[in-house]
């Protein structure tokens, strides 16, 4: 693929989105980009999933190593 060419010229656009369930502490963005923080009327708007640092490693962890009786 060779050159750029703007999103928004094809009517390509991010999507907006909260960073959590409930509003306290999160923030709703467009794309990457942070535009305020979340409110109770954001409820609309999607969740962006993420899993934190660990995550997978305690989910495998506790899936495939034995415990000690």
């Amino acid at each position: 693929m060779l050159g750029h060419r703007p999103l928004e010229l094809d009517n390509i656009e991010p999507w907006e989105f909260r960073g959590a369930m409930f509003h306290a502490n999160s923030f709703v963005h467009k794309g990457l980009t942070p535009l305020r923080p979340q409110q109770p009327i954001d409820m609309r708007l999607p969740i962006l999933s993420t899993w934190g640092f660990r995550v997978p490693a305690g989910i495998a962890e506790a899936q495939f190593i034995k415990k000690q009786k």
